[in-house]
């Protein structure tokens, strides 16, 4: 799903990130928070938590094959590509993270 790299400072989002800054992008982190927060419940155990290699290029072949699929006007409020191109993996990524059921709960 898509992640982080770096948190993004919330007093501050990067200069080359606010022409495409949606406030979905709030939920994005990286995979150490989300470690943080799920080995936090206790109900899973984390086996591996990171960032895909080159993961925002499959993001941006996703978005740019997309577009190319629908020939109608999209109704996206944030141009991901341009966003992915942009920022070329400071911050944003992909994160891939498995984890398996703790077997106490």
């Amino acid at each position: 799903m898509p992640g982080l790299a770096q948190e993004v400072p919330s007093a501050s989002i990067p200069e080359h990130l606010k022409p495409f800054w949606h406030s979905n992008f709030w939920s994005f982190h990286t995979t150490e928070w989300w470690r943080r927060n799920w080995e936090r419940s206790e109900v899973v155990e984390v086996d591996r938590a990171y960032l895909v290699p080159n993961g925002w290029k499959l993001w941006l072949t996703s978005e740019e094959v997309s577009a190319k699929w629908h020939d109608e006007v999209s109704e996206k409020v944030v141009d991901e590509a341009g966003l992915l191109r942009v920022d070329k993996e400071r911050y944003l990524g992909f994160t891939r993270m498995v984890a398996r059921r703790n077997p106490s709960i």
